[in-house]
């Protein structure tokens, strides 16, 4: 009935001349507003009769707060879609960090949040310095994905060797999360490399890879900041 009642109500009684960006920054700010009302509630409750009407009003105003900022700010797709892909890989980092610890309700709900906020935070000073198009977010996205999948070969892998040699430990949640929270680490981190001349910077600083070599001789990678003066 809630899904009907929304699909009609945003048919009919929305114009239909929505931008991109406002609609994409309304969907991504009421799940926001959704996750972070439910984990607000886990910090005092886990009785679901009392968190779960706490995540629809969530949704609610976060959806609100969304259109209106979207409309009022005119934000383009490219900035909405770095708002979201922040907000959501900062979540999954601090799910990750509750089972990377192991944590009980109260810490496990302020690990998303803190995820939550974090994300969100920097993706919006993100998007002050840089035109992100939508493209080379989906791209940053699909390296953390991937990230995530090669965390959990790795650890099969290490997993399956260790017990060819008879040292294997026991299995441990924990020490699963962490090659994945490492593993999405890795992808977001390339990924964002790797697409770095796709757009341009709203300032004259960009990425910059270049190799050096140490007194000894070795060659090693850098990664910094270059601009022009």
């Amino acid at each position: 009935t809630g899904l009907a009642a929304g699909f009609f109500g945003s048919y009919f009684g929305m114009g239909k001349d929505i931008p991109l960006g406002t609609s994409s920054l309304t969907i991504t700010v009421s799940l926001i507003g959704g996750t972070a009302a439910g984990g607000t509630s886990l910090l005092f409750t886990d009785d679901p009769q009392r968190y779960t009407p706490a995540i629809g009003g969530g949704l609610l105003l976060g959806g609100a707060i969304g259109y209106y900022a979207g409309r009022k700010l005119r934000i383009k797709p490219g900035d909405a879609a770095v708002i979201n892909s922040g907000a959501l890989w900062g979540t999954v980092a601090g799910s990750l960090f509750q089972g990377s610890f192991n944590a009980d309700r109260k810490i496990g709900a302020g690990l998303v949040l803190s995820g939550l906020a974090m994300g969100t935070v920097g993706g919006v000073l993100l998007t002050n310095y840089f035109d992100v198009s939508r493209g080379r977010a989906a791209l940053i996205d699909v390296g953390g994905v991937v990230g995530v999948f090669v965390g959990i070969a790795v650890e099969s892998v290490v997993t399956s060797a260790q017990e060819e040699n008879g040292t294997a430990a026991t299995t441990d949640t924990g020490r699963t999360t962490n090659y994945v929270l490492g593993g999405m680490a890795v992808g977001l981190v390339l990924s964002g490399i790797l697409t770095r001349n796709m757009d341009a910077p709203k300032l004259s600083v960009s990425p910059v890879v270049s190799k050096t070599t140490s007194p000894a001789g070795a060659s090693t990678t850098t990664f910094g900041l270059g601009g022009e003066f």
